[in-house]
């Protein structure tokens, strides 16, 4: 039983008459770098298939048990101070291969600067909650409308040559580096470890990841922010949450 089981078990039992303060003090003693989240549908769903009740459902000060929506909203509240100070990951949509290469980038020879993400993501599947900056690309002309290029990804050459010929690509991709170069100073002077920058099209699989990978790629090439000790990292929720068969 981790921290934050035995604080949740114990608040559930009344045991802990000022649970937020002790789970407060937690959080100024230990840093929290990662914080992961799912929306709460998708907790309902499978917690309601469970035969162990939320630990927070039920409270000896109240006369009738909460619902197992009100005990993931009080959860959520209750941890609000660990989310706050940490990177927060939404993982509802990812699948458990997704999560772990994810993971396993954070721990990559992890820099005492500023980690800037660069991640792709299709709006029909909702904006990433983690998102600090989110541009949205749909505007551009999409590749899906091409029958050759519907089937492959921004990480195809095809759909690349198809994109960089655009004005329009071209123009919104130096717009983006142009806004993030600006802003990049003060979000490292207000002393971040983690910084998202969502870029969204329709699907995530065409535009979003294509400019994902070149404005990644530019900000990899700057020499001056070396010193700066900053990390870049690229991900791709809808390409990264397709399972991949090992054959």
């Amino acid at each position: 039983m981790n921290v934050l089981q035995w604080l949740l078990m114990h608040a559930a039992d009344n045991r802990l008459h000022n649970y937020l303060r002790y789970l407060k003090t937690f959080a100024a003693i230990i840093k929290f770098e990662w914080y992961f989240s799912m929306q709460t549908p998708i907790l309902w769903c499978n917690g309601s298939r469970k035969l162990v009740r939320h630990p927070l459902s039920t409270n000896a000060q109240e006369t009738k048990s909460a619902t197992l929506i009100e005990a993931i909203d009080r959860e959520r509240s209750l941890l609000e101070p660990l989310r706050a100070q940490a990177h927060s990951i939404d993982t509802s949509s990812l699948p458990a291969h997704a999560l772990r290469s994810w993971i396993q980038d954070l721990l990559k020879d992890k820099p005492t600067g500023l980690t800037v993400v660069f991640e792709s993501f299709g709006f029909k599947k909702g904006v990433p909650s983690e998102a600090d900056l989110v541009f949205d690309v749909r505007c551009l002309p999409n590749p899906h409308y091409d029958k050759v290029l519907r089937p492959l990804t921004g990480n195809d050459k095809p759909v690349k040559e198809f994109l960089e010929k655009i004005p329009e690509v071209i123009s919104m991709e130096g717009d983006i580096i142009q806004f993030i170069e600006k802003w990049l100073p003060h979000y490292i002077a207000d002393g971040r470890s983690y910084l998202t920058v969502a870029i969204g099209c329709t699907g995530g699989q065409h535009r979003s990841v294509y400019l994902v990978n070149r404005i990644s790629e530019h900000f990899r090439a700057q020499k001056d922010l070396i010193d700066l000790q900053l990390n870049f990292l690229d991900r791709h929720r809808e390409l990264d949450s397709i399972p991949v068969i090992k054959l």
